[in-house]
């Protein structure tokens, strides 16, 4: 009798992130912890905002995180044959998280958000996910067919790339409605720190920020 297999396709919202550290740091095992953490932190931060009543978000962080030392994969699968607005909102906003947070550790991620099909083991082992992500920029790229599927909601437009619109997705909630100090001491002020030699590969990322700051009148310099 054959053998049945254990693998399956499922449908999937998918961000595939490569962390870019910009600051000297020779401890591959300390920076594998600290992305390690800073994942728990994230999922912890996500719990928070759904757990307060104030926010009306209902989310729960029920996402599948596949981590390596160079790359990492966050996924969901999805309830039907395509994401609803509930799932899709969910994930950007875990997404935006994400990004806030590493960029608060002088993390950068770049990589894309997409929807596809994984093909995925019995025991949660991922096949076929390799994907190349372009480090010669920083910023975390939203399939264009996906944005308009949800009509351009949770994304921003930067150098016609469409990326994860993160700081107004982020700062709609409790506890990071204090906008500007939260955006001087966890945006700004890591992004000016490594900024010389490396304004080029910031400089979407730099943009993105300089247009909230100025949307917002904030008096911030970036």
């Amino acid at each position: 009798m054959p053998r049945k297999s254990a693998l399956k396709e499922v449908k999937c919202l998918v961000a595939s992130f490569k962390p870019v550290m910009l600051m000297q740091n020779d401890d591959a095992m300390k920076q594998a912890q600290n992305i390690e953490g800073l994942y728990r932190y994230v999922v912890e931060l996500f719990d928070v905002i759904a757990r307060n009543e104030s926010n009306g978000f209902s989310g729960k962080f029920d996402y599948s995180v596949s981590l390596t030392p160079s790359r990492f994969l966050v996924y969901k699968k999805v309830s039907g044959k395509e994401p609803t607005e509930k799932e899709y909102e969910e994930f950007m906003t875990a997404i935006s998280i994400f990004q806030m947070v590493f960029i608060d550790e002088n993390i950068y991620l770049t990589g894309n958000v997409c929807e596809r099909t994984l093909i995925i083991s019995k025991e949660g082992i991922i096949w076929g996910t390799d994907e190349e992500i372009d480090v010669n920029e920083i910023s975390v790229r939203v399939e264009k067919t996906l944005a308009d599927k949800y009509d351009e909601k949770y994304v921003a437009l930067v150098s016609n790339k469409v990326i994860v619109d993160f700081l107004p997705t982020v700062y709609r909630f409790n506890p990071f409605k204090e906008e500007k100090g939260n955006m001087m001491r966890h945006i700004v002020n890591p992004i000016n720190s490594v900024r010389k030699g490396n304004e080029e590969l910031l400089s979407n990322l730099i943009t993105y920020c300089q247009n909230y700051i100025q949307l917002k009148k904030f008096d911030l310099e970036l």
